[in-house]
């Protein structure tokens, strides 16, 4: 027996995350008279109620700011007819 778990994989995971999200905010945007009714079936559905619970403990952050001290600067003098 091989020691792996059987199932789909964390990377799998997240990207089954990720195109439910993203099926969830097009849904949301599409209008209101459009109807997916026959086309949602109970799995995506529980899909997208799962992306969204997911995502919202998702907490996306950018790059800390660097302080004046450290940061590398430099200097731009525009050329000013031919100089």
């Amino acid at each position: 027996m091989c020691g792996k778990t059987p199932g789909i994989g964390f990377k799998n995971f997240l990207f089954q995350i990720l195109i439910g999200e993203e099926l969830l905010i097009r849904l949301r945007k599409a209008a209101i008279t459009v109807s997916y009714g026959g086309l949602v079936t109970d799995a995506i559905s529980a899909l997208m109620v799962l992306a969204a619970l997911w995502m919202e403990n998702v907490v996306i952050q950018g790059p800390k700011a660097v302080s004046n001290e450290n940061a590398l600067t430099l200097k731009f003098s525009p050329m000013i007819d031919g100089e």
